[in-house]
This record gives structure tokens, C-alpha cells and sequence, in this order.
């Protein structure tokens, strides 16, 4: 299990992200401040067969379980990749209700063991800001049709 995780708005930094190995529950979560949707999520499942891809707009919050043994996914950034700028809510938070399968023993890494939720995120102004969010998915460009 990985996740909850955003990028410091701004800079931003919007994600395509691909399963090309295995199967997994992929989660989208608005945690633009201000935005009409905050708070709230959505998933897909994830794998080549299928090969569906998710686009994360800039301020939006990743997580996914893997499904399956040796699952990989693969991710294409809007801008380069920047270790500080990499932020974390707590995929098990209750206040955000994920559907998490029921039968999961969560495997998770330091960073994400160690998490903080939703509302602590908001409450020390770490979470980004819609019309910053905004301002910053425009920055980007429209997307290749």
C-alpha cells in the first residue's frame, strides 16, 4: 500500500500513472483546500490488460494497493521530481474512508507508517490551496490529444 501522496503547490506537479505489471487499486484524492470536491476520492483498478491510465491533476493525492504480487506502476511527472517537495496523508485515515479491501494485512513504508491525517495536513497548511493548484494545472498546458 502506498499513499497518500501530493506534491507542495506550488511548484505542482501532475502525474500519469500506468500499471504495466500486476493489478491495483488505484486512488485519486482531492486535497486541494477550496476545491468543490475536497476530501473526496475515487478509484480504478489497474493492470495491462485493461490498460487504463489515471491523470492527477496538480493537487490531487495519490495512493494504490497492490493487488497482486509484483506489481509495478509507472509514472509520467509534469516537471521534475523533488524529494522536498513530496508530501504525505495517511492512506488509513479514518476520516477519509478509503475503500481499502477488508481482507488487507497493509504492508507500508516509514514514510507513509508515519504520515499524518487529513485534517492535521490542514490545520499546519500543508495541504495545497485550489486556486493554487489551479494557476499551476494551467502552467502545465493542455494535455495531447
Amino acid at each position: 500500500m502506498r499513499g497518500v501522496h501530493y506534491t507542495r503547490t506550488p511548484p505542482g506537479v501532475a502525474k500519469f500513472v500506468f500499471c504495466p505489471q500486476g493489478r491495483a487499486l488505484d486512488i485519486v484524492v482531492d486535497l486541494r483546500v477550496g476545491s468543490p470536491t475536497f476530501g473526496r476520492h475515487d478509484t480504478v483498478v489497474l493492470d495491462p490488460r485493461e490498460a487504463r491510465a489515471v491523470y492527477f491533476p496538480v493537487g490531487v493525492g495519490h495512493a494504490f494497493v497492490a493487488l497482486e504480487d509484483d506489481t509495478a506502476m509507472q509514472y509520467l511527472l509534469s516537471r521534475e521530481y523533488v524529494p522536498e517537495d513530496e508530501l504525505a496523508v495517511s492512506v488509513l485515515d479514518p476520516a477519509l474512508a478509503l475503500p481499502l479491501p477488508a481482507d488487507l494485512d497493509p504492508v507500508l513504508s516509514a514514510r507513509d507508517t508515519e504520515a499524518i491525517g487529513l485534517a492535521q495536513a490542514r490545520e499546519r497548511g500543508l495541504l495545497p490551496l485550489y486556486d493554487d493548484a489551479i494557476a499551476a494545472e494551467k502552467a502545465i498546458g493542455p494535455l495531447p490529444e
